[in-house]
């Protein structure tokens, strides 16, 4: 419920000497007794909601009647006080949810902010939920006096908001530690900046999904060493995001994949997403790099990104996710940048991918559904059958998506990609191809780049067009 809820108390400070009439508290709490879900719109309304001297007064009020909302079950965008007695008040047994945001810029070293946390979980045994977004106070968890009172805490999200923030606002590795404990803990949220890598913990064990933002200035990233401390046997999914401040080096790659792989063996979702590469390597360097991850038997989705830099793929890398991965269901392979040409020449495309990929793909990965990568290169001789499995391929591909495609022979390319994946939706791929596309165009780029975008944007969608027409016949076993 947004903040006009309370009936013109945005600006009025309540107290002793300036008493709420009984009427009006009568209507109020006849009113609050059913609202479940109370929200600020913390980006319009800003810090000024109600005073702390109100909230004290509206406690002393509701001392002897209970909850000041009986019913409530989700608190989201809530600007907290710096008193944090709004908090206290906001304690209620249904509560399942707590979303609380924080601009003040002032990070409370007192008890209050602790203990109207710790409060609010002992009152709410169902508050599972926790949210909390631009807190400076990274030693939160550090501070509470009973961790016991968070044992019913299942997902939990950090949010500094702003990248670089100040390193009192990222969890401390106190903080991390006692999370660690937490026995229902699932799902982890979280921006990392670790601020004592010496101190040494092993946890979180019950944990299916983790989403971390690699803040620190590690070289090898502390990511990895956060990776090594998390000891789940369930963990299923895992987004690693690098930071956004410092560039990431094939040299800090291999310890990570190497982490990723021993501490969730049994992982089945993989999204690596890089801002930057600093250096250029081939592409069996990637293959090199990203080699412990092979051991990761039980994956079934990839998203692998890097935004700036240098990278290239290769059938040699395509081939081998492929054996190493049958299980997969969706694979995207997203590389922003072309390498860049130092020499004055016309830009060399990359020509490492080519059919061959596909068709080991298709062989296989017999569940794969959607297929993103960033280059193509089809010559005419390319397009011919290699085989009896690819004329009677039965492969249920429904999405293809290329960034870059060199064609030189569009209907034969149609044609190839027709009899390796018969069943692919042409419409789904180019919706996706739309959306990746069209959002990449939004980032700064020359007018080279500009003009190289729009060709690769023609250049796929006329091969969809052209497969498009070939499948209003279906396929026939054995076509040529």
């Amino acid at each position: 419920m947004p903040c006009d809820m309370y009936c013109g108390m945005k600006h009025v400070r309540l107290s002793e000497l300036q008493p709420i009439d009984p009427e009006a508290w009568a209507r109020f709490r006849n009113r609050a007794a059913g609202i479940r879900n109370l929200s600020t719109d913390f980006y319009y309304w800003g810090r000024s909601t109600i005073a702390d001297e109100t909230w004290s007064y509206l406690a002393r009020l509701c001392s002897n009647t209970g909850p000041l909302f009986p019913s409530l079950q989700k608190v989201v965008g809530w600007l907290r006080t710096i008193s944090c007695e709004d908090l206290r008040l906001l304690a209620s047994p249904s509560l399942r949810l707590l979303d609380i945001y924080d601009d003040s810029n002032i990070d409370l070293q007192g008890d209050s902010w602790p203990l109207a946390v710790q409060h609010m979980f002992t009152i709410a045994p169902g508050l599972t939920n926790l949210r909390l977004y631009t807190c400076p106070s990274g030693d939160l968890f550090a501070r509470i006096k009973a961790p016991s009172a968070f044992h019913q805490l299942r997902t939990l999200e950090i949010d500094v908001e702003e990248v670089p923030a100040p390193k009192t606002w990222y969890p401390t590795v106190g903080a991390l530690q006692v999370l660690s404990t937490l026995p229902a803990l699932e799902h982890l949220v979280l921006q990392l900046r670790v601020d004592d890598h010496n101190l040494t913990f092993v946890g979180f064990h019950s944990l299916v999904t983790l989403e971390i933002t690699d803040c620190g200035i590690l070289t090898s990233g502390d990511a990895t060493w956060f990776l090594a401390r998390c000891a789940s046997p369930r963990l299923q999914r895992l987004t690693l995001c690098t930071n956004p401040c410092r560039d990431f080096e094939y040299t800090s790659m291999y310890p990570l994949c190497f982490t990723i792989a021993r501490s969730a063996p049994q992982l089945r979702c993989l999204d690596l997403d890089f801002l930057d590469f600093l250096d250029a390597q081939p592409p069996i360097t990637l293959l090199t790099v990203v080699h412990p991850l092979f051991a990761l038997r039980h994956l079934t989705t990839l998203n692998f990104r890097i935004e700036h830099g240098h990278a290239q793929i290769s059938d040699e890398v395509l081939e081998a996710f492929a054996e190493a991965w049958p299980s997969l269901v969706s694979l995207t392979i997203c590389l922003h940048d072309l390498p860049e040409n130092t020499t004055g020449a016309a830009r060399l495309y990359p020509t490492t991918t080519t059919l061959r990929a596909l068709r080991a793909i298709s062989r296989r990965c017999p569940q794969l559904q959607v297929l993103h990568i960033p280059h193509l290169h089809v010559l005419p001789e390319d397009c011919n059958d290699t085989g009896d499995y690819e004329s009677s391929s039965g492969h249920r591909l429904r999405e293809l998506a290329v960034c870059r495609v060199i064609i030189v022979d569009m209907r034969a390319c149609a044609l190839a990609l027709r009899r390796i994946f018969p069943y692919l939706l042409t419409a789904d791929s180019r919706a996706s191809f739309l959306r990746r596309h069209d959002g990449a165009g939004l980032y700064p780029m020359s007018q080279e780049h500009r003009e190289e975008y729009r060709y690769f944007k023609i250049a796929w969608l006329d091969m969809l067009d052209a497969l498009q027409e070939y499948q209003t016949v279906p396929p026939a076993v054995g076509s040529q």
